[in-house]
């Protein structure tokens, strides 16, 4: 079946009613963008949240960036904005480090309002391994240990939403998940948030079936369909020619939660250069999208190294599809 044949499958699964039925495009790399905007995200202990210190006025023209190219919803700048580092690293209070993460919340909604569109923002949550830094957001390995405590991890993802929500923010997105353990914990801390939070559960898969640490992403869906605050379940940092299968095993579950997925760029890290090596795939994603409407994903966006310019190509594929949702 050709990847873009709107026409050749049958409808896509029924999501719950909380998320629209219509097409959203999300924004891409926010750390890789803050770097090509002259940013050195790796000299911060918190990374990409380093600039709401240093340079505040570089994250806002990072989220006016994607809006520009055509972002239906923007995440916050607090992937990495680690309350508990802030503390250990530069001597915050708990009153300081959420400070932090409610100017990240202002400078989104002023970016928003200055563009004149109407833009959806959500609330980034990254996984436990942003405490670590040690990248086992890649691995897992801290649900591994013989010391594994998951209430030192329900206590870290209680510690980064509650300002956010303090903030205004409804909608969180727990982000970059690779083990099943953690996305139980998220469960488990939304049970400790108020009604009015919802939430996507993203996890970052190795290949076509499974989580960085092993779990069966399909695992993951279950979990998260079990959960009446998630809305959405998805996929991202990954490999974008994985991206198919997962959403398949995601269906073979009867999956009903919007699908979002945003892959990676497709570029190779060498970790002994430290560098990204090859070239994007950002071509292949846009073709690709319209498959994966079908398989009921319904939000497209992008992570590392996905640019503006490229989710603006990612806009074009996804307008298509809006004009013939309609």
């Amino acid at each position: 079946m050709p990847a873009n044949d709107l026409n050749s499958s049958p409808s896509p699964p029924k999501v719950d009613a909380q998320i629209p039925p219509q097409v959203l495009v999300l924004d891409g790399g926010f750390g890789s963008q803050l770097e090509a905007l002259g940013y050195a995200v790796d000299k911060s202990e918190v990374w990409s949240g380093g600039a709401l210190i240093e340079e505040p006025e570089l994250v806002r023209k990072c989220h006016q960036s994607f809006i520009n190219a055509g972002a239906d919803i923007i995440e916050t700048n607090t992937y990495h904005l680690c309350i508990k580092k802030l503390r250990e690293c530069r001597g915050y209070s708990v009153e300081q480090a959420e400070s932090l993460v409610k100017l990240a919340v202002q400078i989104a909604r002023d970016a928003i309002s200055s563009s004149g569109r109407s833009v959806q923002l959500v609330g980034s949550v990254g996984p436990y391994a942003t405490y670590l830094r040690d990248g086992s957001e890649y691995t897992g390995d801290y649900v591994k240990k013989p010391d594994f405590n998951e209430q030192i991890i329900i206590d870290y993802y209680l510690s980064q939403c509650r300002p956010l929500i303090a903030a205004g923010i409804r909608t969180l997105v727990f982000e970059t998940i690779p083990t099943l353990k953690e996305v139980e914990c998220v469960g488990k801390v939304l049970d400790q948030l108020g009604p009015e939070v919802r939430a996507w559960i993203v996890s970052t898969c190795q290949d076509g079936k499974r989580t960085r640490s092993g779990d069966l992403f399909s695992s993951v869906v279950k979990v998260a369909n079990s959960i009446q605050k998630v809305v959405a379940v998805g996929v991202n940092c990954t490999a974008p020619e994985n991206i198919t299968e997962l959403l398949e095993e995601a269906n073979k579950t009867g999956n009903r939660k919007a699908l979002v997925v945003y892959p990676n760029s497709g570029e190779i890290w060498n970790p002994v250069l430290q560098q990204f090596q090859g070239a994007t795939q950002i071509e292949m994603i846009a073709s690709l999208i319209p498959h994966w409407y079908l398989l009921g994903a319904r939000i497209f966006g992008g992570c590392c190294r996905v640019m503006p310019d490229h989710i603006a190509r990612i806009g074009i594929v996804c307008d298509k599809l809006k004009a013939k949702s309609t």
